[in-house]
């Protein structure tokens, strides 16, 4: 076995023996933005089973904003057997989100999540521009994620083990300053950013068009619709906005507080609050959990019913001003 050293500055560095799992993630946390870039955030576990309620999740997930992928990512130490502890609990993760309420459960934590905190939040819109926080994690969490090992050495039986699920195995390497200990350290990795492309998602622009050129993509039933709750948003006051842009409508005053989507079935449209889980909902129509809640409009008559969930949308919306 090599005995590896790191010098920086004259200083001697050797390798750091993690004790535990947990201890050589906390380090790994440390670096995960340097790992996936700037713009990336990492989603803990134990935060998303309080937010989701889900239990069988990795280690964490990273959603990058500027690549448009997201990751599963599990740390491990190659002490651990790589058959029956990794590839195991991978085979697993990858099960359970192969299902599209998991995904909606997740997309809708991750959105609390970055919600919740509003120098997050404040970022994040920043990074998205006039893209919605929700609608944006909806279009990448239900693309194919890829899959993150982090690991302090790679083996080949750990290659061997995972190689059905084509993972990505990154080494990370924490040195100690010899003599001091880890408390002053080095690292040493891989740019996740310079092995995985960005996704094709962010080469489709999306460009906002004219209202006309919106309309004409829509069935007879979705226009009628659209046009009702149009009506309905031009009530609220003049300082509303509206842009068209790809399948959606959405009207907004700081923030986007009502999005209108086009689907694929003409007899339907999807309404959606991205601050959803300020609404009071005594008439149990919304669907979704934590802030992104929505629902589909398949019949006229159903429009007055949602005239509420508008309103107290666009009012929640005023008190941020």
């Amino acid at each position: 076995m090599k005995l590896l050293w790191l010098i920086a500055d004259g200083i001697k560095y050797v390798p750091w023996v993690a004790s535990d799992e947990a201890t050589f993630e906390d380090y790994f946390k440390l670096y995960s933005e340097k790992m996936f870039g700037e713009k990336s955030i990492l989603f803990e576990k134990k935060k998303l089973i309080s937010l989701a309620g889900i239990a069988s999740i990795p280690d964490g997930f990273v959603v990058s904003f500027e690549t448009r992928n997201w990751y599963i990512v599990e740390v491990e130490l190659a002490r651990h057997d790589p058959r029956t502890h990794v590839a195991t609990q991978i085979n697993d993760f990858t099960v359970y989100i192969d299902n599209k309420s998991t995904r909606h459960q997740l997309i809708d934590a991750f959105d609390k999540s970055i919600k919740d905190d509003k120098t997050l939040e404040a970022k994040v819109r920043n990074w998205l521009g006039e893209t919605e926080i929700h609608a944006f994690l909806s279009k990448v969490v239900f693309g194919d994620p890829k899959i993150i090992i982090v690991i302090d050495t790679k083996t080949d039986k750990l290659v061997e083990a995972t190689k059905v699920f084509k993972p990505l195995i990154v080494e990370f390497k924490v040195f100690e300053r010899e003599g001091i200990g880890v408390n002053v350290h080095a690292v040493q990795f891989e740019s996740i950013l310079e092995q995985i492309p960005a996704s094709s998602y962010k080469e489709k622009e999306i460009i906002a068009i004219t209202p006309s050129e919106f309309i004409s993509r829509f069935s007879d039933f979705q226009k009628e619709a659209l046009r009702t709750i149009e009506e309905m948003v031009s009530k609220l006051g003049s300082d509303v906005k509206t842009a068209y842009k790809g399948n959606a409508a959405s009207f907004r005053i700081i923030h986007v507080f009502l999005q209108v989507w086009r689907t694929n079935d003409k007899q339907s449209l999807t309404v959606n609050f991205p601050y959803g889980n300020k609404l009071e909902d005594n008439k149990k129509l919304l669907k979704g959990q934590g802030n992104g809640r929505y629902l589909h409009i398949q019949a006229l008559d159903q429009i007055s019913e949602i005239e509420d969930y508008i309103k107290q949308a666009y009012k929640n919306t005023l008190k941020q001003k």
